[in-house]
């Protein structure tokens, strides 16, 4: 390998290594495990299944969690968290940033935000980086809540006999 070829491989690796960045911040006297239902409000945009993976990690948490349009929010909703998910493409789809906002359900009052940046190919999964921001939002509250049922009038699919 000649040197310029190492050169030019060295000067790509910091490139493909970028640092991640998390940064979070809550509302002055909010516990945010003080809550137990919350609704994560799936945006029209979502073709990559964000709003079901956020709701699925809070109830690994032990959090009641569920994701849907605004207007299906069941009543008993404490906070709604909304997110805005940036993807980009290199060959493959992968996630660079997750900006999550929490509010509280009934006056709309901003309790808390998480932000992950990730702008690298070899970066981190949808899943991890949900998971960093998650942890550093919500702590556990105890054991997984199973999935929801589907909404009425959703028959899951099933094999033909």
């Amino acid at each position: 390998m000649n040197a310029f070829c190492r050169f030019f491989c060295l000067g790509l690796l910091p490139l493909l290594a970028s640092c991640g960045h998390i940064d979070t911040k809550t509302a002055e006297h909010v516990d945010l495990s003080h809550y137990q239902h919350v609704f994560v409000e799936r945006l029209l945009t979502d073709g990559h299944g964000v709003a079901d993976l956020i709701a699925r990690e809070l109830r690994q948490r032990g959090y009641d969690a569920i994701s849907g349009p605004l207007t299906l929010r069941p009543a008993n909703t404490e906070i709604i968290v909304t997110y805005v998910d940036d993807w980009n493409f290199d060959f493959t789809y992968y996630m660079i940033q997750i900006n999550l906002h929490v509010s509280d359900a009934h006056t709309g009052t901003l309790l808390a935000t998480g932000d992950y940046f990730k702008p690298s190919v070899v970066g981190r999964s949808p899943v991890q980086m949900v998971d960093a921001v998650l942890d550093k939002l919500f702590s556990v509250k105890g054991s997984p809540l199973p999935d929801p049922p589907p909404p009425p009038g959703i028959e899951s699919e099933s094999p033909s006999q």
